[in-house]
């Protein structure tokens, strides 16, 4: 749900609308209340006067649970339930994606045409406030995270900080023109407190936009049975949550505490907008089914840090037309975004026209333009990759790479393979 708002007006996700100035409460009201210190209270503390860090080594000191790696304890203390890690970390690169689809965009609040400070919150791997410091060259953007797993080569109005934001912000008063948060779902112990420190900095007429997910998942026609995994997917986070002694909420959709604390903090003209996230390709709506296919794709990128992809060794010349063809999940869709940039690949390397893509940056304009040259140029001779469910449309083709459980499983012209004995292609045909 999206959720905006503003002090003079307010963003599931929700964007919160403007108001007068004459209705609001001024940001440094807040300022002035009692810290009431209690267990169902912020999770503000005395100490809690500076929540920034710099990069020191204690920060790059990850904590390592199970082979996975998480923010170090340095600067807070089992705040967020995920991993930092590579598989984790491109699993947010395609969410960022799915998030573009939904939204048409980066943010659905009725900001200003100029902007002087914009904060995002929980920022991960940065390329929100890498895209919005794009569109937005006027303004300062700042990525705030409890890791520093960003890049550092990144648009010259946008920066990183270490900072945990469940507690008080560094920020002055009235100093910010629009805070940004989305995906914090088991990160926040206290959604009101959040709100309160998002009021207090930012400028009157401001705006917060809150995008948050249902950890609950549903069906249309309420057609899950209550014991499939779907079903208790959002109950296992919540009972884990206790389990490991949280207070943090996964059900800040299902429970509205967007709306209910937004208006805590003060803020007014709340708009809500629920919006429909399939987590497959099973709507008819090509939007709704481009957005379900790269959400099976988040998930699928890192179950358990899975490999979704494993030893896959593939040369396409130029002017060729190579097919891809495997069963459902074998890992078809993920290798065609390794060639995009929407997934990254942990060893080896992708390279077109002898140039490895992954050395090149792609939140640098002028890079960024450097490799659309290198794609134009590439395909300048209609090389095509064509990823198929019908075989039939891929008989005709140069070359075909049939996969299976993320790797390729045989590769050849597609009428030799049929010629083969015990080939995996021949199989797929006999079946089709």
């Amino acid at each position: 749900m999206v959720v905006t708002h503003s002090p003079e007006t307010a963003p599931h996700v929700v964007p919160a609308a403007g108001a007068r100035a004459d209705e609001l409460q001024p940001g440094h009201h807040w300022t002035g209340q009692p810290l009431i210190e209690d267990d169902t209270d912020s999770t503000l503390g005395d100490d809690a006067a500076s929540s920034t860090a710099s990069i020191a080594s204690t920060i790059l000191r990850y904590r390592t649970v199970n082979g996975r790696t998480y923010h170090s304890d340095s600067i807070a203390s089992n705040s967020y339930w995920g991993a930092n890690d590579d598989a984790q970390n491109a699993t947010l690169d395609i969410q960022h994606h799915v998030f573009d689809l939904l939204l048409g965009g980066l943010y659905l609040a009725p900001l200003p045409k100029t902007l002087d400070k914009v904060v995002d919150v929980g920022t991960g791997t940065g390329f929100w406030a890498i895209d919005f410091a794009d569109q937005h060259p006027e303004a300062t953007v700042i990525g705030t995270d409890l890791s520093p797993i960003q890049p550092k080569w990144v648009p010259p109005n946008v920066h990183f900080e270490i900072d945990d934001m469940t507690q008080q912000w560094t920020f002055e008063e009235d100093s910010i023109d629009f805070v940004h948060g989305r995906w914090l779902t088991g990160c926040v112990p206290d959604y009101a407190a959040l709100f309160k420190e998002a009021y207090r900095t930012l400028k009157p007429g401001g705006w917060i936009e809150s995008i948050e997910c249902n950890a609950y998942l549903e069906t249309d026609d309420d057609s899950m049975p209550e014991d499939s995994a779907c079903a208790q997917w959002g109950y296992i986070f919540r009972e884990g949550a206790k389990k490991m002694g949280s207070t943090v909420s996964f059900s800040v959709v299902r429970d509205k505490l967007q709306r209910k604390d937004l208006e805590a903090a003060g803020f007014i003209n709340i708009q809500e907008r629920p919006l429909k996230n399939p987590i497959s390709e099973w709507s008819k709506d090509p939007k709704l089914k481009e957005i379900g296919q790269f959400t099976r794709l988040a998930w699928e990128n890192d179950p358990e840090d899975s490999m979704t992809l494993g030893n896959v060794s593939l040369e396409i010349q130029a002017g060729e037309k190579f097919g891809i063809c495997g069963r459902s999940g074998s890992g078809k869709s993920s290798f065609l975004a390794t060639i995009f940039r929407m997934l990254d690949i942990r060893g080896g390397s992708i390279e077109i026209d002898s140039v490895n893509i992954q050395t090149i940056p792609l939140v640098d304009l002028e890079t960024e333009k450097l490799m659309q040259d290198i794609l134009k140029e590439a395909f300048r001779d209609c090389t095509v990759i064509a990823i198929a469910h019908r075989l039939d449309t891929l008989i005709e083709f140069d070359r075909i790479a049939v996969f299976d459980n993320g790797k390729v499983e045989e590769c050849g012209a597609p009428r030799d393979l049929l010629e083969k004995q015990d080939s995996a292609f021949k199989k797929f045909w006999a079946a089709a």
